[in-house]
């Protein structure tokens, strides 16, 4: 049902369009060692600011990523970006003007890792590191624990 008024409730999980529901306010993308994505600088994140683990914080505006229908990653008005729109494994991630380069599209896979087409690598925790100020980086899709990452 999709009339005003309907009310929701709870049911078994069937992949339908009546169980798809999209959070306009963004979310947190829940990452490795159940972690957040977060901005190293604590809500302030300018051009080049380093994205890490850290300690999921509901309240934290820096966590809350809003994905865009270009496949854009947006928190403080900026976007995930590989480090000088590179392709190398190892290649650093951070917070960078919304451009629409290659280098700032995630397109969400069936295995739960987030492929950048024009690399064609995976964003990732380095070596599977789990603690807080983790630098995330792209590196070979593998399918590890180190490349699942959540979006809500």
């Amino acid at each position: 049902a999709t009339g005003n008024g309907t009310r929701l409730q709870i049911y078994d999980c069937n992949g339908s369009g009546a169980q798809k529901f999209a959070v306009n306010g963004g979310g947190t993308t829940l990452a490795p060692g159940g972690k957040c994505v977060d901005v190293a600088a604590d809500d302030t994140g300018g051009n080049g600011t380093a994205v890490q683990l850290w300690d999921c914080q509901s309240y934290a505006v820096d966590q809350h990523w809003f994905h865009q229908t270009n496949g854009a990653l947006r928190t403080l008005g900026r976007c995930l970006d590989i480090n000088g729109n590179g392709t190398a494994n190892g290649t650093q991630v951070e917070l960078w003007d919304c451009n629409g380069i290659g280098g700032q599209v995630w397109q969400q896979q069936a295995d739960g890792s987030l492929r950048n087409p024009q690399s064609g690598r995976c964003l990732d925790s380095p070596n599977g590191a789990t603690g807080n100020g983790t630098r995330l980086q792209i590196y070979d899709c593998n399918g590890s624990a180190a490349q699942k990452f959540g979006l809500s």
